[in-house]
């Protein structure tokens, strides 16, 4: 006997599958949109992050950085949900058309943060890089044709654009979950044990003032072109200009490395048989790993010559590199790099959403929250800078100091903090910052009674690398200024010089064996 159908009752059934398989679509898809915006979050923390990109860090994140990430999904899955599900509950044209337009403005955002994230890697990614090669107006010109050919196939071809992201979310849904659960297991087991710093060594009980003393004051980017030769009218430097008229001026200094952390190993280790980069890689110590033991670096020979060694250190994390070496160290991090690592759900939660809403185009003209840490950053290590260059124990104190790196953050007309777009005028405004950091230092030196019997290094990691922030032309050399111990005649010095010979000018100015400005000329052409 056959058993009639009901039509109604399959209808409705067939209704609800229906429904549910639209929700389940639309959710799949909002959970996708929420992970892609998020794609700098994920890549900036364990598992996904690589280990050169941790040594930088100093504070892990810890289970709070990994559950504001779970709850900030969440929160921007059920947003995303809503937008899609809008047009199926008031079904109007404008709904619909609104709905696309929200949706996509947080798929350009996503897009962004993945162009951030891979920029590194893939360099056309990078617009300073793109600007630098083929010009400011070039790239916008590019840009904005892109957008607009973006925007016509959009209009031209909406339900087809519209299904094929349909499809492309879908297929990325299982893979957003996977990295959830990858971020909730490290929620559950991260540790921030091995991102200690080891115990420095503390002071030698030689003696409470050094016979000799050495003192390398590093300036991150700092140009030369733009300070000395190409100044611009107006740019006043006094204390600079002090300086430089009773030490030696090297005109044809060069860094030995490109970046920051090359330019550091290769002083520190004085190793010119390996290229820059490869001695990143084999002294770069990873957090959860044993510190470095490196016998040939300058602050382990200083070490076994029973001299006490300080250091204040901005992004590269010497102390946990060296830290059993030094009597004394302080590090802070690049804060524009990690997000807001801390141990407050809430603060993490912030930190990750304005992440998502100030892109790397805008982090430079912001008071975004990485840039008023960097503000913080810096007067913590000024403070430090100029109570470890005036500590009589030390016999070498070396200092590093972001001024003159992104994000430029001093107003000079006004003489306050305040972030600066990224322009020339705001690098040379930062320069003066310089100045007025190095004199800060020198007065502190002179008012212990330090400032006469140090050897004191004024110089740069690198240059100026943005070409439209130099003013259009780019130029290797960086400042490279000797005040030899005791010495207060200037002196121009015109020959080809790299910058790692600081390494070994700070054990022989030490030792006695380069005591004069007429011993420091023979050391550098001998070099």
């Amino acid at each position: 006997m056959l058993v009639e159908s009901n039509p109604i009752r399959t209808t409705t059934q067939n209704g609800r599958v229906g429904a549910a398989t639209r929700y389940a679509m639309n959710a799949a898809m909002s959970f996708s949109i929420a992970s892609l915006c998020l794609f700098r979050v994920w890549t900036e923390a364990p598992p996904f992050a690589n280990t050169a990109y941790l040594s930088h860090t100093r504070v892990p994140p810890l289970g709070a950085y990994y559950s504001a990430l779970c709850l900030n999904l969440a929160i921007l899955t059920i947003f995303f949900m809503v937008i899609r599900c809008w047009p199926q509950w008031n079904p109007a044209r404008w709904t619909k058309w609104l709905s696309d337009a929200i949706l996509g403005f947080f798929l350009l955002l996503s897009l962004s943060s993945i162009r951030i994230a891979y920029s590194a890697q893939v360099k056309f990614l990078s617009l300073s890089y793109s600007i630098d090669r083929w010009g400011g107006l070039v790239t916008l010109s590019l840009v904005f044709t892109l957008l607009v050919f973006c925007l016509f196939a959009v209009i031209r071809a909406a339900n087809q654009v519209r299904r094929l992201l349909r499809y492309v979310l879908v297929a990325l849904a299982p893979f957003a979950i996977w990295n959830t659960w990858d971020a909730l297991h490290c929620a559950g087991t991260s540790s921030a044990d091995q991102w200690k710093d080891p115990p420095s060594r503390g002071f030698l009980p030689a003696s409470t003032s050094a016979k000799r003393r050495v003192v390398l004051i590093v300036f991150d980017e700092w140009d030369y072109r733009l300070s000395f030769p190409d100044r611009r009218n107006g740019l006043q430097l006094p204390a600079i200009d002090r300086f430089r008229n009773g030490s030696l001026h090297a005109t044809q200094a060069q860094p030995p490395g490109t970046n920051t952390t090359s330019s550091f190993m290769s002083i520190l280790r004085d190793d010119r048989s390996q290229p820059p980069e490869a001695l990143v890689e084999t002294t770069l110590t990873p957090p959860g790993r044993p510190p470095n033991e490196d016998k040939h670096s300058l602050f382990a020979k200083l070490a076994r010559n029973h001299l006490n060694a300080g250091v204040v250190s901005w992004y590269v994390p010497l102390c946990r590199i060296y830290g059993a070496n030094l009597s004394a160290c302080e590090w802070h991090p690049y804060d524009l790099v990690n997000p807001l690592y801390t141990n407050s759900t809430s603060e993490a939660m912030k930190a990750q959403l304005w992440d998502l809403a100030s892109p790397g185009v805008l982090t430079g003209w912001l008071p975004t929250p990485r840039a008023s840490r960097h503000i913080e950053t810096l007067k913590r290590l000024q403070s430090a800078a100029v109570s470890m260059t005036s500590d009589p124990r030390l016999s070498f104190a070396m200092v590093h100091l972001p001024t003159t790196h992104q994000p430029f953050v001093w107003d000079a007309a006004k003489r306050r903090i305040s972030v600066r777009s990224p322009s020339l005028s705001s690098y040379l405004d930062s320069v003066t910052l310089v100045d007025q950091q190095f004199d800060e230092i020198r007065r502190s030196m002179e008012q212990v009674g330090v400032w006469t019997s140090s050897t004191v290094i004024l110089t740069a990691d690198h240059s100026q690398r943005t070409k439209t922030i130099a003013g259009g032309a780019k130029d290797a050399r960086v400042p490279f200024l000797v005040k030899m111990a005791g010495s207060t005649s200037g002196r121009i010095y015109e020959r080809p010089i790299n910058t790692v010979a600081a390494h070994e000018l700070t054990l022989k100015a030490l030792d006695g064996t380069v005591a004069t400005q007429e011993d420091l000329v023979r050391f550098l052409n001998a070099y």
